[in-house]
């Protein structure tokens, strides 16, 4: 490397702006500034991506694909060689894959203009990996992966366009890595998630555009998590939740825009149940609060 002359400050300016190779394109743009003969411009790749995954990258530091990203059949050293990819102009479908124990190498990716799957793994505990995801233009789905733990690695996700639908994670504990979200302009769907017990990852959310559903999750104990949660756009469903006995994370709650049905959960007391529908200061539909049969207080199972 050439002598830098002067103090810090030159120092630090002719660093920026170095262009080590001599190729026109200094080194905070170049990822490989000892080459010229390699290195490309941005660019933006046609179609979908569904193989020669290891290729992709080769000369690139920042390459986008028009389509979508099909990681079905991907291998660990094909995402891992990922490293350039920065936008996904279509869908990314990580469906029923048994390779993958990591997403290293998807952490340029920022912004996926379409859905979000993540459907049928066996082996991601995490999705460590996604740390550079802002924004996912419609539906996050994460569903029957059978390892999954935990949603740590989307915590850089802001927006989502529609839905956040999270169905059958049997190991799911935690829905920490969506703390980022403030509004969910779709459907946020929780149903058979047999081992998470809160909501905590939600803490952020004000308002659920459309539909709120938790149902079926076994371990589910508390709804803490929604307590910032003020409107819904849809219905609300609470049922067949049977160690639900804590939703006073509903207290903030004042508007739902269609029914409210909170029925058939075993621990709940019906009084506090009834409470969120008292809360409420506008109801757009009706109100089922029925077959709650947990103990109230000191009282009986339903009695205060």
């Amino acid at each position: 490397h050439p002598t830098l002359p002067g103090g810090l400050a030159v120092q630090r300016a002719t660093l920026s702006t170095a262009d080590w190779d001599g190729d026109g394109h200094a080194a905070p743009g170049d990822c490989d500034d000892t080459n010229p003969e390699t290195w490309r411009g941005p660019d933006v790749y046609a179609g979908d991506l569904g193989s020669d995954f290891q290729s992709f990258c080769e000369g690139y530091c920042s390459r986008a694909i028009a389509g979508d990203l099909l990681l079905s059949d991907a291998t660990e050293p094909e995402v891992q060689s990922l490293t350039c990819l920065s936008s996904v102009g279509g869908s990314v479908f990580l469906v029923d894959n048994t390779q993958l124990r990591s997403l290293a190498g998807l952490d340029q990716l920022a912004t996926i203009a379409g859905a979000l799957y993540i459907w049928g793994t066996e082996g991601l505990s995490d999705v460590r990996g996604l740390d550079g995801l802002e924004s996912v233009g419609q539906v996050l789905y994460v569903r029957e992966n059978q390892a999954l733990r935990s949603l740590s690695g989307l915590e850089s996700l802001s927006s989502v366009g529609t839905d956040v639908d999270v169905f059958s994670n049997p190991a799911l504990v935690s829905l920490a890595g969506l703390a980022g979200l403030d509004a969910i302009p779709g459907d946020l769907q929780l149903q058979q998630n047999g081992s998470l017990e809160s909501l905590a990852g939600l803490g952020n959310v004000t308002l659920v555009g459309g539909r709120v559903l938790a149902w079926d999750n076994a371990a589910l104990a508390s709804l803490d998590g929604l307590d910032r949660l003020g409107a819904i756009g849809d219905i609300l469903v609470l049922r067949g939740n049977p160690s639900l006995a804590e939703i006073g994370a509903l207290g903030a709650l004042r508007s739902v825009g269609a029914d409210v049905d909170i029925y058939d959960n075993a621990a709940l007391c019906e009084a506090d149940a009834d409470e969120v529908v008292d809360g409420l200061t506008h109801l757009g539909g009706a109100a089922t609060v029925e077959d709650n049969t947990g103990s109230c207080g000191f009282g009986l199972p339903g009695h205060r």
